[in-house]
């Protein structure tokens, strides 16, 4: 925290009210952010040819971001985003992890498509 924002909170009563505050401040930063990495999510294409770990890494940290802007997606919902990311040349592996039923994390995602 800077200093004039310490200087401008120094008197409240405890964390919770200067968290408060700060929200009221800076609230609507983190809205236009949750709007911006959840476009980013929602339009990635992996380009043919990419590398399918460096673009899912890629997707996994704007979905961290999101949880750490307190907007975090469902498990299910990210898994669905990142497949729907990939490139045609992925079809199979697609239609091969929905009809097996496969349950993962998105890291464990991550390393299934890498194998592929």
């Amino acid at each position: 925290m800077s200093q004039e924002l310490q200087r401008q909170h120094n008197k409240m009563p405890n964390a919770y009210s200067i968290i408060a505050r700060l929200q009221e401040l800076y609230g609507e930063r983190s809205r236009s952010a949750r709007y911006e990495i959840s476009k980013s999510i929602f339009r990635a294409k992996m380009s043919a040819g990419g590398s399918v770990g460096d673009h899912v890494l890629k997707m996994i940290s704007w979905m961290d971001k999101l949880n750490e802007l307190d907007a975090p997606m469902h498990q299910y919902l990210q898994i669905d985003a990142i497949l729907q990311s990939l490139p045609d040349s992925y079809g199979g592996f697609i239609s091969n992890f929905y009809m097996n039923k496969i349950e993962c994390t998105p890291a464990e995602l991550m390393n299934m498509l890498i194998t592929a």
